[in-house]
């Protein structure tokens, strides 16, 4: 399933399990696959839920954040970035994990 796709119609947890299916099913690197989607819907989660927007600058990833400031773009286990609205050159960083539904434990 597209992000495009990933509408209010189908829960998280469709959207995630559809990403898990097609990353198995692909002949790229399935964690990876699955790592990119992730990130894509965190930053889609945090540039359009009506509390996060308020909160964040759009997030971009961290390669593109590094490269715009002239610092390396290696792997730091960051995957995005935020500037936080109103806090001068404050930001937030999130590594985003599109972990198994079990992997914490079942949820009731």
């Amino acid at each position: 399933m597209s992000p495009a796709a990933a509408t209010g119609a189908n829960s998280l947890d469709e959207i995630l399990s559809a990403w898990r299916e097609e990353a198995a099913t692909s002949t790229h690197s399935r964690e990876r696959i699955k790592g990119t989607a992730f990130e894509r819907l965190c930053i889609a989660y945090l540039t359009h839920d009506p509390t996060q927007k308020t909160q964040y600058e759009p997030p971009v990833r961290f390669g593109a954040w590094a490269r715009g400031r002239g610092l390396p773009e290696m792997d730091v286990g960051i995957d995005l970035v935020a500037k936080i609205r109103g806090g001068g050159d404050g930001v937030r960083s999130s590594a985003s994990s599109g972990l198994k539904a079990d992997h914490f434990g079942k949820q009731q």
